[in-house]
Order: C-alpha cells, then sequence, then structure tokens
C-alpha cells in the first residue's frame, strides 16, 4: 500500500533497485552500465522443505529455459542495449536434497 501511495506500483524497477536497462537509457548519455558485478546474492524458490520431486521439476524447468534459448531472449529483452553481459549458461543449482 505505501509504494502505491508513493505513486509506485509493484513489478516495477523501482520496487527493489532501478533497471538498468530503463534507467540508463532515460539519462541517454549520463549513465553506463559497467557490466561489472557487485553482488553474488542467490535466489531461490520457496517449496516445503523435502519436497524433492518439486525442487527436481523447478530446476528441470530452468535448465530447459536456458537450453532452448528462452533464458537468453528474456535476458535481451529486459537487458539489450545497456552493455550489461548477463550469463546465459545453465546455472548451478545447490541440489534438492
Amino acid at each position: 500500500m505505501r509504494r502505491e501511495a508513493e505513486g509506485r506500483r509493484p513489478g516495477r524497477g523501482d520496487d527493489r533497485r532501478p533497471d538498468p536497462r530503463g534507467f540508463a537509457k532515460q539519462q541517454e548519455g549520463e549513465f553506463t552500465v559497467i557490466n561489472d558485478p557487485f553482488t553474488d546474492e542467490k535466489y531461490g524458490v520457496g517449496m516445503r522443505k523435502g519436497d524433492t520431486e518439486t525442487c527436481e521439476a523447478v530446476n528441470a524447468a530452468v535448465t530447459k529455459m536456458y537450453e532452448d534459448g528462452t533464458a537468453a531472449k528474456l535476458l535481451d529483452k529486459w537487458f539489450g542495449g545497456t552493455g550489461l553481459k548477463p550469463t546465459t549458461t545453465v546455472p548451478q543449482f545447490e541440489g534438492c536434497a
């Protein structure tokens, strides 16, 4: 509610971090995306502890996205033209045990 009261909506780049593509393009020539990693945080998908079947299904779906080019297309859609070079190889999973 607070974000909406401030004129911000969920799902936009201003919820967490600025969207480098949009930010750099809006300020043409003022900013450069330098492609220097600033974090090594990991992302995850929440599921019930011990739910190996769901964990393996999620890992398989993410792997397929990278292998069939879907991930590369989405990364290009959102970050193409910014100078940012996102990784397009299958990520290393931590396992489902």
